[in-house]
């Protein structure tokens, strides 16, 4: 809207304000009142000339309005009796009508993400609000009351519809946690007025004053005025929010006992003058039910999804691996009484480096078409699982010899070759029940022959590389077999024991064994010297990191592992080399080659100090942890040392910190 037409509507709406005020200590209350209106209705029809938002909103509220101008009737025919119902009462019918069709289109337009239970909650809140008012305010009031019982009944509708306009508005605004903003405290307020002034008039009707008091009057036309001032206030959407737990409990719970009341009330002869609580309060109750039945319902369906969602991967949309326990214990429990079945995990290979060549999205659509692939090449014969991460599974009818060709093209489904890029796929399988007698023997079983499928293939490319850049470091300095062989097989199982699995682990292993590589550059004079470094001779000493990174990005195989091993004398505390990294800017495979490092250094013999035992040297690592050394790793290694680790270990925290 434009920002002239806005101030232009707001000081209108000021002046008509300060004109009630000053009508009312004249005595013109009535027709102030009806100028009130007509410029309130003027108001929200400029703004929806001006204004395309929202316009729907704002028209149907216009013509409330002009619906609520029926009361110049008594002015107009001021010798018209009083009955009811009159002309003006069905023009009223109309302004409620149109006021609670603008609260709905106004949710629509101001919350998102809200349900369509949202609207029973509101009708709930409404009833209850006009059941309880009735109740303990206008059965009070009109006890005894001598006037026509018609007129009486008229008057109380229209606080009755206020009340329940106010209640439908509020439990909403109470449900969506007060996200409506300007718009919707305005129409509380607004009818918080006109709610006020009804029953203010209501109390004057049963005392036989039939003619609205100057208070009265000001009520209705600043309830009026506020809904147009609504109308000069800007959008602003909002998300619902969640109001699960007590609220919504709360209300249900009220607005039962609120309709309990009325019907004890009317049983025992307090309400017997006002009939029409009666149907109020069934009418709360019928809706209370109703809403209670789509709890359940809601509740029932929440409960199916939760269910689906826990047994399915969210990426692939694959029976995941909690499906698969529940499957494999089934075959596994009803064997002899239904065909053997043949577990069959496979780790992808090259997954990792295809990754980090393209990105984790990119990745995600690859294992989304691999899972798509497996699911087809199983079809008919098994189900396929997505075990977490790079790994998938297959549990097939048969046993091992049988499925063997649905084994065999469930693992050629799993690969696939670009330009750039390479992914097979390691298989591992088991018979069952012939091979096992339990769930996690079944697992661990299949995991340690896809394992050893993986390790055996010494002929790969990566396992050449290694070897030869292996054998020249052997030439150069043939008395670090022995550390190198120590570092790599602690790195693999701390590696292990902080859940790192499939190719990760391999390349941790693989940079453990080369994160020396690089010192093949280093003079041997430097390599040999048997006391302190000078400056100069540190300087050569820290390039061999980078050296290392070099040699190792020649070989397309070794790339990955190149990062790694550039890292793996960097410090937790930054002062390492040659970046300076800190803390968890480091790798994790670094950060645990750099601990399985210092303290293999530290239980060899060097020719300027003689070795550490290992609880030396233990807890030197536990004494630099959080400076030289991440903290959680030391942790693990200590672990490793002092209790093993069993195959396959859990996470133990490192890369959930990561």
């Amino acid at each position: 809207m434009p920002t002239i037409a806005i101030k232009a509507l707001r000081a209108l709406l000021v002046l008509i304000g300060i004109a009630v005020i000053t009508g009312n200590f004249i005595g013109g209350g009535l027709v102030i009142r009806s100028a009130a209106l007509g410029t309130a209705a003027a108001v929200v029809l400029a703004r929806v000339i001006l204004v395309k938002e929202e316009r729907l909103l704002w028209a149907v509220c216009a013509l409330a309005l002009c619906a609520w101008t029926g009361q110049l009737y008594y002015i107009v025919v001021p010798d018209a009796p009083v009955t009811f119902p009159a002309p003006p009462d069905y023009m009223a019918a109309i302004f409620y009508i149109g006021a609670l069709l603008s609260i709905v289109l106004l949710v629509k337009s101001r919350l998102r993400d809200w349900h369509n239970s949202l609207w029973l909650d509101g009708v709930i809140g409404g009833l209850a609000l006009s059941a309880l008012m009735s109740l303990f305010v206008f059965h009070a009031a009109l006890a005894g009351s001598g006037v026509e019982t018609r007129i009486v009944d008229g008057q109380l509708g229209y606080a009755i519809s206020d009340l329940f306009i106010l209640g439908f508005l509020g439990a909403i605004a109470l449900l969506g946690r007060w996200h409506l903003g300007l718009g919707g405290w305005g129409f509380i307020a607004a009818f918080s007025l006109l709610a006020l002034g009804d029953s203010l008039y209501v109390s004057a009707v049963a005392d036989d004053q039939l003619l609205p008091s100057s208070l009265v009057t000001s009520l209705w036309a600043f309830g009026s005025l506020t809904l147009a001032a609504t109308a000069t206030t800007r959008r602003r959407v909002a998300r619902a929010g969640n109001a699960a737990g007590f609220v919504p409990i709360a209300i249900l719970g009220l607005s039962a006992m609120s309709s309990l009341c009325l019907l004890l009330a009317y049983e025992i002869g307090w309400a017997e003058q006002m009939p029409a609580l009666t149907a109020l309060a069934a009418a709360v109750l019928a809706v209370v039910v109703v809403r209670f039945c789509l709890t359940l319902l809601e509740n029932a369906h929440m409960l199916k999804e939760s269910q689906t969602h826990a047994l399915t991967d969210a990426l692939t949309g694959l029976p995941n691996r909690r499906r698969l326990m529940v499957d494999l214990a089934n075959s596994i429990g009803h064997a002899g009484k239904r065909e053997s079945h043949t577990l069959a995990l496979f780790d992808l290979d090259g997954f990792k480096s295809y990754n980090d060549t393209f990105g984790h999205p990119a990745g995600d659509q690859l294992l989304v078409r691999l899972g798509r692939k497996l699911v087809a090449a199983v079809a008919g014969h098994g189900i396929a699982y997505r075990m977490g991460g790079d790994e998938f599974c297959a549990l097939i009818q048969g046993t091992a010899n049988n499925a063997e060709h649905v084994v065999m093209s469930a693992r050629v489904s799993l690969a696939e070759r670009g330009e750039h890029f390479s992914i097979t796929a390691s298989c591992g399988s088991v018979s069952i029940p012939d091979e096992s007698v339990g769930v996690d023997e079944a697992l661990q079983l299949a995991d340690q022959r896809m394992y050893a499928a993986k390790d055996q293939r010494t002929s790969s490319a990566r396992r050449q590389s290694s070897d030869v850049l292996l054998k020249a470091l052997h030439e150069r300095q043939p008395d670090m077999d022995e550390h190198l062989k120590s570092v790599t097989g602690l790195a693999r199982a701390v590696a292990l024991r902080a859940g790192i699995h499939g190719e990760q682990l391999d390349e941790v292993a693989r940079a453990a064994e080369l994160h020396d590589i690089g010192k093949i550059a280093i003079p041997q004079a430097i390599l040999d010297k048997p006391g302190p470094l000078s400056e100069e001779e540190w300087e050569f000493m820290h390039r061999h990191t980078l050296v290392g990174e070099r040699i190792l990005g020649v070989a397309p195989a070794l790339r990955p592992i190149a990062k790694l091993v550039r890292s793996s004398h960097e410090r937790w505390d930054g002062k390492g080399y040659p970046d300076r990294l800190r803390g968890e800017e480091i790798p994790i495979g670094s950060r645990i080659i750099g601990v399985c490092d210092a303290f293999g250094a530290m239980t060899q013999d060097r020719s300027y100090r003689a070795s550490l035992t290992s609880k030396e040297a233990m807890a030197e690592l536990r004494r630099c942890a959080g400076r030289q050394f991440d903290p959680l790793v030391v942790a693990l290694f200590c672990e490793v040392l002092e209790h093993g680790i069993p195959p396959r270990a859990p996470a133990q925290g490192l890369l959930a910190a990561t």
